[in-house]
Order: structure tokens, then C-alpha cells, then sequence
């Protein structure tokens, strides 16, 4: 999910789903196609961007995607469609069922021959929908239909991943406009949150950065422990890295290092700092870092046009590895989250740490495994 605009688009679905007969369900027209497995309906007089669930069409920039794409618009384009709510995926879109005239319009692009069954979404499936989506993919690849022609089509996943592992990781340094309308800077669920970043960091345009995309093969968390640090949690499996050198006077940087992916419709952060530690005591770096965090999320919000604002409230002190820290519930309207900060001279260097969630509280068991996993040892 995009850390920003998932949020944007959590408020704007709970909104249509508020207002729906059914509490599971979003209703409206189809308006835009942007590719075989995504589209935009209007809801309650506002656009929302729909994932087809349990299906993944080839990319447009792959063979068949421009196919796929003209499939999907053919099946339902200017239809009144009916969206089983899911989940908010990785880009902030809503994933669900989509039927029209009592068709799954996913199982059918399957059967089209335009879209593979994906299998990551089996847990969402009934278990007649499970056998329906794999005869449908069997009975199009035996009809040799659409992408099935060729011999050894490759998956969009696949493809996603080989153009990863070719993408350079160095990003030159750019303002944030350049940066979010730069279509050669890669994969639009990072970027998105450069609003948030730059909230956090409070650094300036000619900063270095740098990202990279992470994925666990065969595990849904990942341990992070960076060489040199002291601290180490489980994040989710799959997400983005980024790290930035940023100017802190006197000829000396800061460093900042963020990890960020989602997991069942919850948004993760992690932050850690280290730097020069100027005039900051244990509970101003604490205090100055959760306003950047606000600072970071309304910035992103505003523009993006969308009047959103977060607000967070002090709830407790913290103490972890002899380092201070205190937690904070963030809330805008429906959406809840919350972070945890912790900081600490050493000698003459400040290290700080953010972990916080959106979408997610206390009491959910992966916000809370999350949570517990994040410790920091005496080895400083």
C-alpha cells in the first residue's frame, strides 16, 4: 500500500462503505481502466481506485498488457459494479471482489485468457471460488486463449521482480515535485511517501538518498538489523528501503534510515537516526521527531488536495535499552495508528528510533508482534 495515499484512500472507502446497504460492499461506475487488474469507480461522487482480488493481468509494458487492459475496459467500462471489499493493498488500492450483472469480472479475465489466478489471495477465496479461478486458468491455457499462445509466459510478478533486480539503486538528489512526476524513479508505492520522508527528516533538496525494494522469498516477516546499529525488529517481508544523508551545520550530516512495507492493510515504519547530537535532550529530539512525523503525513495530504489532518496524543513514557521513549496514538477521523519513539546521547552523536503503524492499533496481533520485536541492545 502507498503509506500516504492508502491512508487518503482508507478514509475516503470507509466514507462509500458507510453509506452502502451492505457494510462489505462499495458500489459505483466505472470511469477509468488503467490496466488488466486496476480501475477507478465513482463513489459517492469520488474516485476510487479498485484492484481486481485473486487475479494479477500482465503489466503494460509486458506482452498482452495492452490486451488486458482493452479486456477489462470491453467487460466493464461505464458499468454500475459491485466491490466486495478486502483489503487496501500495497499502491493504496482497494482490493476486492468486483461483479457485474452477477459476473466475477476477475474470474472471467482469468477465463479470458488476459489475467493469471493469483494464489496469494486463496485465504480471501471460498473454496468454491478457489476451484472456479484454477479451472478457469486450466481452461484457458488448454484453449491456448490470449497470453496462453505463448509458450512460457511470464508472470507479472516475475516480471516485476526481474525489473527490481535491474533498476539502479542511487537516486539523484531532487526537489519533491521532481521526485513524485519523475516516471523513470521506479515504483510509484515508494515515492508516494517521499512526503512523509522528507516530514520526518526535515531535509532539503539537495540531500542524497538512497532506496532499494526488499522481498523475504517464503516468509511473510523479515528480520532487519543493520551492520553498525544497535537495534534490530521483524518487519514484513516485502517493502522499501531508503536511507539519506542530510546536512546538520557545522560541515556535519545526519543519517537517516527508513524501512516501510504493509501487511494486512496495515501501513509499517521504521526509523532510526544518528547524528550530531546539537542542543537536544532525550525528550525534545522525542517530541521534535513525532511533529516531524505529523508535519510529514498533513504535508503529504495537502498536496494531494485531500483535507486531512493527523493529530497525535501523548499516552506513555518508555524506557528500552537504556534509551527514553514514548508512545503516541495517531488519529485523523476514522483512521488510528501509532508510534513509538525512542532517543539517546552517545558522546556526541543523538541516535533516535521511530516504529510506528497506520491503519493498525494495539491489540492487533501483527501490530503488537511488531512492536514486541523492535529491541535495542546495550552494545553502545
Amino acid at each position: 500500500m502507498k503509506l500516504l495515499s492508502a491512508v487518503a484512500t482508507f478514509l475516503i472507502a470507509y466514507q462509500c462503505l458507510a453509506g452502502s446497504a451492505s457494510g462489505a460492499s462499495l458500489y459505483g461506475t466505472v470511469k477509468e481502466i488503467s490496466d488488466g487488474d486496476t480501475f477507478t469507480i465513482i463513489c459517492l461522487k469520488r474516485p476510487l481506485k479498485i484492484r481486481l482480488m485473486a487475479i494479477a493481468a500482465p503489466e503494460l509494458d509486458q506482452a498482452y498488457g495492452d490486451v488486458a487492459k482493452q479486456h477489462l475496459q470491453d467487460l466493464i467500462s461505464d458499468k454500475f459494479v459491485s466491490v466486495e471489499y478486502s483489503s487496501l493493498g500495497l499502491n493504496g488500492l482497494i482490493i476486492g471482489k468486483v461483479t457485474w450483472n452477477e459476473m466475477d469480472v476477475g474470474a472471467q479475465m482469468v477465463r479470458d485468457g488476459v489475467a493469471w489466478y493469483d494464489k496469494s489471495f486463496d485465504t480471501r477465496l471460498t473454496d468454491m471460488e478457489r476451484q472456479i479461478y484454477a479451472r478457469n486458468e486450466s481452461a484457458a491455457r488448454d484453449e491456448k486463449r490470449g497470453l496462453w499462445q505463448d509458450k512460457s509466459p511470464i508472470a507479472p510478478w516475475e516480471f516485476k521482480q526481474r525489473q527490481l533486480e535491474r533498476r539502479p539503486t542511487v537516486a539523484s538528489a531532487q526537489s519533491p515535485a521532481a521526485v513524485k512526476h519523475n516516471p523513470k524513479r521506479g515504483d510509484r508505492a515508494f515515492l508516494a511517501s517521499d512526503d512523509l520522508l522528507r516530514g520526518l527528516t526535515g531535509a532539503g533538496a539537495e540531500s542524497d538518498a538512497t532506496y532499494s525494494a526488499f522481498s523475504s522469498a517464503g516468509s511473510e516477516w523479515r528480520k532487519v538489523h543493520p551492520e553498525g546499529e544497535h537495534f534490530s525488529a521483524l518487519m514484513p517481508g516485502k517493502g522499501f528501503e531508503y536511507s539519506k544523508n542530510v546536512p546538520a551545520g557545522d560541515g556535519e550530516t545526519a543519517t537517516f534510515n527508513y524501512w516501510m512495507a504493509d501487511y494486512q492493510g496495515v501501513s509499517y515504519v521504521l526509523m532510526s537516526c544518528r547524528g550530531p547530537n546539537a542542543r537536544y535532550t532525550d525528550s525534545l529530539a522525542i517530541d521534535e521527531t513525532v511533529k516531524g512525523l505529523l508535519l510529514g503525513l498533513n504535508r503529504g495530504f495537502e498536496r494531494r488536495g485531500i483535507n486531512i489532518s493527523f493529530e497525535a496524543a501523548y499516552e506513555r513514557n518508555l524506557r528500552l535499552g537504556g534509551f527514553a521513549g514514548s508512545q503516541y496514538s495517531l488519529s485523523s477521523g476514522e483512521i488510528k495508528g501509532l508510534a513509538r519513539v525512542f532517543s539517546k546521547q552517545l558522546g556526541e552523536t543523538r541516535e533516535i528510533y521511530l516504529v510506528g503503524a497506520l491503519n493498525g492499533t494495539e491489540g492487533n496481533p501483527s501490530v503488537d508482534e511488531f512492536l514486541r520485536s523492535f529491541t535495542i541492545k546495550k552494545d553502545y
